[in-house]
């Protein structure tokens, strides 16, 4: 690692604008490791509780969630959220070109 890999790396953790409940020492540990443990809870419907991690999205900064699925991979939760919206606007256009098919399909026949 370079000396400038290491001055931005050192402004991040001291200087990043983020949630000021994290410590330094927190701050750190996401640096080095990607993930800090916060907690254990249980949201509504679910069974058991589950770990609650703090980590760094890319795009949205620092967030928070559990892992997912059997590789209990660690997804943002707004970069979830923002795919889903896709996915459903892809599966709604698909419908639409699908019924616009189907009425040009009547008109031949």
């Amino acid at each position: 690692m370079d000396q400038s890999s290491f001055i931005h790396i050192l402004y991040e953790i001291v200087y990043d604008s983020m949630d000021s409940r994290i410590s330094l020492i927190d701050r750190l540990k996401i640096q080095l490791r990607g993930y800090i443990y916060l907690e254990d809870r249980i949201e509504p419907n679910w069974e058991d509780s589950m770990p609650f991690y703090i980590f760094k999205c890319p795009i949205h900064g620092y967030v928070e969630s559990y892992p997912h699925g059997y590789k209990k991979k660690l997804v943002c939760p707004k970069c979830l959220e923002e795919l889903m919206k896709e996915e459903e606007k892809a599966y709604t256009d698909a419908l639409l070109l699908d019924a616009a098919n189907e009425e040009i399909r009547t008109l031949e026949i």
